[in-house]
């Protein structure tokens, strides 16, 4: 678990970085010192899966050794904030709403221009919005979301578009339930369900050991 730079302590770039550094030193580094990986997953959830996402593609364009697998769940794939879900869910997400309900009334020109003052990035730079860079290449990505919660439009679109670039991704959607439920698993099934799937995902992505 990275334990990157947050903001707004730190530039969002910070956290970013820190994920790649992470990745490249986890490639030379196992549980028994230095090693090279034989298997290597990453994974993240909301703006986690966000990092996961943007981290993946960068993996690919420096040539580094591709993980077997990516996890995201409800990951924010657009920061331009056009997605219809961010409005049309406001009700039915009982964690973003009370949180991000009253920015759907703020003007898009002025959340653009916050976004830009807040992230000093474009609010479409590929780093920040995953949506909007070279999803070609990337490797089997397993989406989770909430059909009632506001990113479940991120997350689609997101898919859509690496399987149009030929990328091997696929979603998976709840109904009726909780922001990132998956960490409520103790409590719902419908956690452990998401759990199990994605069990079944990393035993599909585990290619034979060299």
């Amino acid at each position: 678990a990275i334990d990157y730079r947050l903001m707004p302590e730190h530039p969002r770039l910070a956290g970013i970085e820190d994920c790649r550094a992470a990745y490249a030193w986890l490639l030379d580094h196992g549980p028994q010192g230095a090693a090279a990986a034989a298997r290597v997953w990453v994974a993240g959830d909301s703006a986690g899966g966000n990092l996961t996402l943007s981290l993946i593609a960068w993996v690919r364009d420096n040539g580094l050794r591709a993980p077997d697998g990516a996890v995201a769940f409800s990951p924010a794939t657009d920061a331009t904030l056009v997605n219809p879900s961010l409005r049309t869910n406001v009700a039915t997400d009982p964690m973003l709403g009370p949180m991000f309900g009253k920015l759907t009334r703020v003007p898009q020109t002025l959340l653009l221009w916050f976004v830009w003052w807040q992230n000093r990035l474009r609010p479409c730079d590929a780093r920040l919005s995953p949506v909007y860079g070279d999803l070609s290449r990337l490797p089997p990505t397993l989406v989770q979301a909430s059909a009632c919660e506001m990113l479940v439009d991120d997350a689609r679109r997101w898919v859509n578009r690496a399987r149009a670039a030929g990328s091997p991704a696929q979603l998976q959607t709840w109904a009726h339930m909780v922001h990132v439920w998956q960490l409520f698993h103790a409590e719902l099934p419908q956690g452990r369900e998401a759990l199990e799937a994605v069990r079944r995902f990393i035993a599909q992505t585990d290619g034979p050991r060299t």
